[in-house]
């Protein structure tokens, strides 16, 4: 799929702000001081929430963009401004969809987390959606341990079958039309497929093979990314609720939350990629 040009869906933008990139280290914390009886942080919750008001609304510098840092090969970007493609070469801006010809290869530095993205043709992906989140909607993938990458952070490649997300570890995720398939060379990495509610850690010796569940046009009734976003909202407004500090459940809720945000997250970016594969406008970040 030569000059591929696709976009988020509006309403999956949504749910992906909604969950956020929260990471599973969030709540073992949480959980922590849940269990600290002396202390009762419900008279604090609108604090909080003026803080986080105030933060989101200070000026904030542009974000840096992702650039390559190594280019071999035909690679191509999508840009709609002027309705044509551009080459991409060492040094450029990777801001849209990419096509790599076959043996095409291009490394891009995420300038947030500090990782380098290998991405190998022939393939089409956007190595920056935003942080720490690449899209890559066929060809390969091959992360590189050990490349600078933020403490704690996480890396998520998003396909049409499959989520992947690891932090300090060697994967490769192989895309085509029907299935991705996600192998682990070294550290830790988890998947979860799309219509699964879990997460499966990577066995070394096994790869995970994730196969469609058939066309999505995009009117199911029951889309699952509005469901689990609503289901996340739900227990956010529980665990926001004045006193539910003083609930001896507190820490479990707060940790089903998160998890329901995670879920919620991954399910929407699916959702969304299958969505913009059958569009053509260019990609949209949601806000940081």
């Amino acid at each position: 799929m030569t000059g591929a040009r696709v976009a988020i869906a509006g309403a999956a933008l949504g749910a992906i702000a909604l969950t956020g990139a929260v990471g599973c280290s969030k709540s073992s914390g949480v959980a922590a001081d849940a269990g600290t009886a002396a202390i009762d942080a419900a008279p604090m919750v609108p604090a909080v929430r003026a803080l986080d008001a105030a933060v989101t609304a200070m000026p904030r510098p542009p974000l840096a963009p992702c650039r390559a840092l190594a280019a071999s090969g035909k690679i191509t970007a999508s840009h709609e401004a002027d309705g044509g493609t551009a080459s991409i070469a060492r040094n450029d801006v990777v801001d849209a969809w990419i096509d790599l010809d076959a043996a095409a290869r291009v490394t891009v530095k995420e300038p947030r987390t500090g990782r380098e993205l290998l991405f190998i043709g022939a393939a089409t992906v956007v190595p920056c959606v935003q942080e720490s989140e690449a899209w890559l909607m066929r060809g390969e993938f091959q992360s590189a341990r050990g490349s600078g990458e933020k403490p704690g952070a996480e890396q998520w490649i998003v396909t049409p079958f499959a989520v992947v997300r690891y932090g300090a570890a060697v994967v490769d995720v192989v895309v085509d039309a029907e299935s991705t398939r996600a192998a682990l060379k070294a550290g830790g990495a988890s998947v979860i497929a799309d219509g699964g509610d879990s997460w499966h850690a990577l066995d070394p010796a096994v790869p995970l093979v994730a196969k469609g569940m058939g066309p999505d046009d995009g009117t199911d009734a029951s889309d699952r990314c509005a469901v689990k976003s609503a289901d996340a909202k739900t227990l956010e407004d529980q665990l926001l609720a004045p006193g539910e500090t003083r609930d001896p459940g507190f820490g479990d809720l707060a940790r089903r939350t998160t998890e329901a945000r995670v879920l919620a997250r991954a399910v929407c970016a699916m959702k969304a990629l299958r969505v913009a594969m059958r569009t053509s406008t260019s990609p949209t970040p949601p806000p940081p």
